[in-house]
């Protein structure tokens, strides 16, 4: 799968993947990133079948979005 995001600003930002009870089940980016518009490539098979959270953090905002993630 391909995660695809922008940056409006520069700094610090993560991308991981959360259960339902919010732990983190995958890391799909961590560390400093420039402004612009990402395409981020990351495998979902190591993770079980169902419903989870894409989260990005960056330094102001965080953002959620719905995974349904079936092998």
């Amino acid at each position: 799968a391909v995660v695809t995001y922008s940056l409006v600003e520069p700094g610090e930002t993560t991308l991981n993947v959360l259960d339902m009870l919010g732990r983190t089940v995958l890391r799909i980016a961590s560390g400093p990133a420039m402004a612009g518009n990402y395409d981020v490539p990351f495998d979902a098979s190591s993770i079980p079948n169902g419903i989870y959270n894409l989260v990005l953090r960056t330094p102001s905002q965080v953002f959620t979005r719905r995974l349904e993630v079936y092998h």
